[in-house]
C-alpha cells in the first residue's frame, strides 16, 4: 500500500490511512496539506491499511459516491453523469471522480443513494479491501478529469429524484412537518450560493404547497431562518434545551437536554432545593429553567423575594446583548447591543405561561404571603422561590426554627397541591480551606435537607482567564435525588441561556451577523437552543 499511497502523493491527491472506511489518525490538518513520505511510511508499514483520498480542493477532486445498498445504481440510470474517471467500489456502487468544484457543497443523500464527497470528505481508493472481500478498482482513468457537473445537484433539479418524493411525501405528516422542512432547507443552503437563498426558500415554498396539511408561512420562515444562520456562521446545530413532547404526561426540565436525562426526573408535587454560594449563578440558572419550563407548556409562576420583575429581565437583557458595565455607566451602550436587549426583554414578557412577580418586604414576606400569590395568579403547576433567606420569622423565633416551619409549609403545600416548588437557598459562608461545599455546608438545619426531594448544586467557573467557552461553564451537581445516583454535569451560560453543547466561538462573537441573516428572512434567530 505504501507504494500505491506514494503514486497518488505524486499525482497530487491527499492521503490518509483508513480502517476499512474510517480514518485510522486524526486527519483534518490533510484537508490543507499533504501528508509527508514519513508519515506515509509511518501509516502504511502496516499493509492490512486502506488508502484515503481527501476529497475537495486539496487533492482539486470532487466525487460522486453511488451506493448501491440504497438504490444509487437505479438513480444514477436517470441522471446522465458525464463519463470520467471511474472507481467500482467494494459494495458494488460507484465513485465519479470530477474536477473540484467549490460549489459542489458535500452533501449526503442528495438523491436516492447518491451522495457528494467534497471539502471535508474522504474516499476509499483502490486497491483498499472492502468488507465484502472484493477490493476497490479503478475501470476508468484514461482521460483528464471532467468538470463537475453542478447543474445536475442544484436548484429545481433535485425535486426529480423518486426518492425525495417519497421522502417528502411521507414525512410531510402532521407532527414531523417541521424536522422534514428542516431536512429540505439543510439540503437546499448546501446546494445554493448565499446569494441564491432567497431562490432556495422559493422552492422550499413550493414543496411546502404539496404537503397535506402545509405549514403555514410563519412556521416554514422560523425553520429555514434556524437553517439558514447555522449555515451561514458554519456552527454545528444545537441540542433542543426541553424534552419532545408526546402523548404522556408532560415532564418538567431542569433546563436543558444532557440535564434532563442525567439528574433525577422533577416530578409532580416535589420539593427541588437549588443551593450555591454567593454569586455562583443559582438564580440565573433557575429563573432560565422556569423561562424554559413555560415554553414547555407549564403555568410557571417566578417569585422573587429580592429583585423586581424589571430587575431580572433587566440582568438577562444585558448578558444576552453582552452589554458592559462601562456601556451601561457612560450611557454608550451601542445600538446593535441595545436592539438585542430590548429583543430579549421583550422576549421574556411575552413569554406564555411565564409570570415573573415580586414581593419585597425586607424579610417580612411570610408563607402565606406567598400562598395568597399563587392564589392570585390562579392556574400554576410551577413554582419557583428566590430565596428562601426573604421568608420573614414569626415572633421569638429563631433561624432555625424558622427554616423548620417553613419547609414544612412547603412540604404541606406541595403534597395538598401536586405543584412542584423550586426554592433557591444558599450555602453558609466557610472558611478559605473548604474545597467543597456539601450537605453539611448547607445553611440551616438538616430539615430541609431531609424535606427535600431533589437537591441541587450550581457551582459557576471563577477563572476570569479562562478561554471560550470555560469561562462561561457551569457545573450542576445532583447532591439528592431519592432513588437516582449523585452525578454531575456542565453545562454553559451562552447568550443568555444554559444549553450542552456550547456554539461556536465564531457563533458567540459574532451574533449580530446571525441576527442580519435572519431579519433578511423575515424571521428570528434561533429562538430556543
Amino acid at each position: 500500500m505504501l507504494k500505491v499511497a506514494r503514486k497518488y502523493l505524486k499525482a497530487g491527491f491527499s492521503v490518509i490511512p483508513l480502517n476499512g472506511k474510517i480514518p485510522a489518525i486524526e486527519w483534518k490538518e490533510y484537508q490543507t496539506r499533504y501528508p509527508t513520505d514519513k508519515e506515509l511510511e509511518q501509516w502504511f508499514a502496516d499493509d492490512t491499511k486502506n488508502i484515503g483520498i481527501v476529497t475537495g480542493k486539496i487533492s482539486d477532486i470532487t466525487v460522486v459516491d453511488v451506493d448501491a445498498k440504497s438504490g444509487g445504481l437505479e438513480t444514477i440510470k436517470t441522471l446522465g453523469l458525464p463519463v470520467t474517471w471511474t472507481v467500482k467500489t467494494g459494495g458494488g456502487g460507484w465513485h465519479y471522480y470530477y474536477k473540484y468544484c467549490p460549489e459542489a457543497h458535500q452533501t449526503a443523500g442528495i438523491y436516492q443513494g447518491i451522495d457528494i464527497r467534497n471539502d471535508g470528505g474522504q474516499v476509499v481508493a483502490p486497491p483498499s479491501l472492502h468488507q465484502s472481500g472484493n477490493y476497490y478498482e479503478w475501470t476508468y482513468k484514461e482521460d483528464e478529469l471532467v468538470n463537475f457537473p453542478i447543474s445536475l445537484f442544484k436548484k429545481e433539479t433535485i425535486f426529480k429524484s423518486t426518492d425525495w418524493k417519497e421522502t417528502l411525501t411521507k414525512g410531510a405528516t402532521q407532527g414531523t412537518r417541521n424536522e422534514t422542512a428542516a431536512k429540505v432547507f439543510g439540503k437546499l443552503l448546501t446546494l445554493f450560493k448565499k446569494e441564491e437563498w432567497e431562490q432556495a426558500w422559493k422552492i422550499g415554498l413550493s414543496w411546502n404547497a404539496q404537503n397535506s396539511p402545509p405549514l403555514n408561512e410563519t412556521e416554514l420562515r422560523s425553520v429555514f431562518t434556524s437553517i439558514a444562520t447555522r449555515e451561514a456562521l458554519k456552527i454545528a446545530p444545537i441540542d433542543k434545551s426541553v424534552p419532545i413532547k408526546t402523548d404522556y404526561p408532560l415532564r418538567y426540565t431542569w433546563g436543558t437536554r444532557e440535564l434532563d436525562t442525567s439528574l433525577a426526573i422533577i416530578k409532580r408535587g416535589h420539593f427541588v432545593v437549588v443551593a450555591a454560594k454567593a454569586s455562583a449563578g443559582k438564580t440565573t440558572f433557575v429563573f432560565d429553567m422556569a423561562v424554559k419550563n413555560a415554553r414547555l407548556g407549564h403555568k410557571t409562576l417566578f417569585l422573587s423575594l429580592e429583585m423586581d420583575e424589571q430587575d431580572i429581565l433587566d440582568d438577562f437583557g444585558r448578558k444576552f446583548a453582552g452589554i458592559t458595565i462601562e456601556e451601561e455607566y457612560d450611557y454608550k451602550i451601542p445600538k446593535d447591543k441595545q436592539a438585542l436587549y430590548d429583543k430579549k426583554v421583550k422576549e421574556l414578557k411575552e413569554t406564555p405561561n411565564l409570570t415573573i412577580k415580586s414581593i419585597r418586604r425586607s424579610g417580612d414576606t411570610q408563607w402565606e404571603d406567598i400562598v395568597q400569590g399563587v392564589k392570585e395568579h390562579g392556574e400554576t403547576d410551577l413554582i419557583f422561590i428566590d430565596n428562601l433567606d426573604l421568608i420573614g420569622a414569626k415572633d421569638k423565633e429563631n433561624d432555625l426554627d424558622r427554616q423548620k416551619r417553613i419547609v414544612k409549609e412547603i412540604l404541606k403545600f406541595t403534597s395538598q397541591t401536586k405543584i412542584p416548588v423550586v426554592l433557591i437557598h444558599h450555602y453558609r459562608k466557610t472558611g478559605t480551606n473548604s474545597k467543597d461545599q456539601g450537605f453539611d455546608e448547607m445553611s440551616g438545619s438538616g430539615k430541609i435537607r431531609d424535606g427535600a426531594d431533589r437537591i441541587i448544586k450550581v457551582m459557576r467557573n471563577t477563572n476570569k482567564e479562562a478561554e471560550y467557552p470555560e469561562k462561561y461553564k457551569s457545573t450542576i451537581h445532583l447532591q439528592k435525588g431519592r432513588g437516582y445516583p449523585e452525578c454531575s454535569k456542565e453545562v454553559y451560560f451562552i447568550r443568555g441561556t444554559f444549553v450542552d453543547i456550547p456554539p461556536s466561538e465564531d457563533y458567540y462573537y459574532n451574533y449580530q451577523k446571525a441576527e442580519e441573516v435572519a431579519t433578511d428572512f423575515g424571521g428570528e434567530i434561533m429562538p430556543e437552543f
